[in-house]
């Protein structure tokens, strides 16, 4: 299943926040919140996969921040993957957008497959319950954060590049 889905918000506020906080911190934020908001979708996916004679297509159902097992790496931005694993459940896009007659080398017909859409049904139900999860979670991420700093600010315990980031 190579098609990926993708929120397309305006965060210019949000991004003027996580600025002022020192970058890996800011990436943690981000991070927290889009594991929190991709967990419905998650959810909803691995519920709705058909169970079919090995069980491989609802055990296939992954959640990473990485992107079929490698790291997704874009300055400034986080990333969090919900899809199907390529090596436990290779058979995932034919289920979901079905197939046509199909034939083995030899002429011999072995069958078609309709359509099953799990997956776009789940991120239909769900996509706008994760965008209000992440808007909320990176309220609060960011709150945490901020206690984080005041904490280690009033310890003494603030490193040199948190200390230049906050400058």
């Amino acid at each position: 299943m190579n098609e990926a889905f993708t929120f397309d918000v305006d965060f210019r506020s949000l991004d003027a926040m996580l600025i002022q906080l020192p970058r890996a911190m800011g990436k943690t934020v981000l991070r927290n919140a889009l594991k929190k908001a991709a967990k419905p979708v998650y959810n909803a996916v691995k519920e709705s996969a058909p169970v079919g004679l090995t069980g491989n297509l609802k055990a296939g159902v992954l959640m990473s921040p990485k992107r079929y097992g490698k790291s997704v790496r874009s300055k400034g931005s986080s990333f969090f993957f919900v899809g199907m694993d390529k090596i436990l459940a290779p058979h995932a896009w034919m289920v979901e957008y079905g197939t046509g007659p199909r034939f083995l080398a030899n002429g011999k017909y072995v069958g078609e497959m309709p359509p099953s859409k799990f997956f776009r049904t789940a991120w239909d139900a769900n996509k706008e319950k994760a965008l209000q999860i992440l808007i909320k979670e990176i309220e609060n991420e960011l709150l945490k954060a901020v206690k984080r700093l005041r904490n280690k600010a009033e310890a003494g315990t603030l490193g040199k590049a948190a200390t230049k980031a906050l400058l």
